[in-house]
């Protein structure tokens, strides 16, 4: 089976998810706020993770629909709530005004909120068979308890910053979702040995990603990054840049490509990593 282009899932993925934006059962007035830092765009970087491996398990579509769904709903409230005043204060979001300038910060507050704990409700409606499902609510439990964990982390914890201290942070901020793509669709087929270790590879993916993104905020213009460019700087926030320079960063996404994604047992999904990591350090 071929790869399935990142540029032609995204358009595939979309129509999914906007369509499961315009069902959900609010109001007409909410779910436009709802909807709306979905309709700027987005890599769905994470749901194309769970689609590809998916599809070399043989899983059916709707899994992976449904799994990549509750994962870019939980990332999008998180960014939602990242970008308040109170937070990191950022009035732009993928190349447009951030929800709370759009809409005010109470309506942010409430659609961050909600995108939070409407995953749960795609995932346990989803066509995963019953014994299968539970397993899955609680590695999503764990994953999106600890990615809250990463974010008071990332806002209160003040330098100086130790490598292990940001890469704990990064971790948990953004290793914890990445290792429930990779993990998820393998609970599906009810291995968990395979699935530890699956999440582990993935939570490593995370961290490899993070670092590139605190390089891409360093070095790109509020174009080329969709939001605005040097917040962790100016707001003191943990990056990988505060303990390597970054000849050193890229290095260790270097060493997460020719050590951790060999270990990967699934030969397309492996190659497609392969490709991603090293999109990341060219960007």
């Amino acid at each position: 089976m071929k790869i399935l282009p990142l540029e032609d899932f995204r358009k595939a993925f979309d129509h999914f998810l906007l369509s499961e934006i315009s069902d959900i059962d609010v109001g007409d007035d909410f779910r436009s706020v709802l909807g709306y830092t979905f309709r700027s765009g987005g890599k769905r970087l994470r749901p194309y993770i769970i689609r590809c491996l998916c599809d070399e398990l043989l899983l059916e579509q709707d899994i992976a629909n449904s799994l990549g769904i509750a994962v870019e709903m939980f990332h999008t409230g998180s960014l939602i709530h990242d970008d308040l005043p109170s937070i990191d204060n950022d009035d732009l979001r993928r190349g447009n005004p951030s929800l709370h300038k759009a809409y005010g910060e109470d309506l942010a507050l409430l659609a961050g909120d909600f995108l939070l704990i409407y995953p749960v409700k795609i995932i346990l409606r989803s066509s995963i068979s019953k014994n299968r499902v539970i397993r899955i609510i609680e590695l999503w439990t764990k994953t999106s308890l600890a990615v809250i964990e990463g974010e008071y982390l990332d806002v209160t914890v003040r330098p100086p910053f130790s490598e292990d201290t940001v890469r704990r942070i990064h971790l948990k901020k953004t290793g914890e979702l990445f290792g429930f793509c990779f993990a998820s669709p393998i609970l599906c087929c009810d291995d968990t040995d395979v699935a530890e270790k699956m999440l582990e590879l993935g939570r490593q993916f995370g961290i490899a990603f993070q670092i590139a993104d605190d390089i891409k905020d360093s070095d790109l213009s509020d174009h080329g990054l969709g939001k605005t460019p040097g917040k962790d700087a100016a707001l003191s926030r943990p990056s990988a840049l505060n303990a390597m320079n970054k000849i050193e960063a890229r290095h260790m996404i270097s060493e997460f490509i020719k050590r951790r994604i060999p270990e990967i047992p699934f030969a397309r999904f492996r190659k497609t990593v392969e490709s991603l990591t090293r999109e990341l350090i060219r960007y």
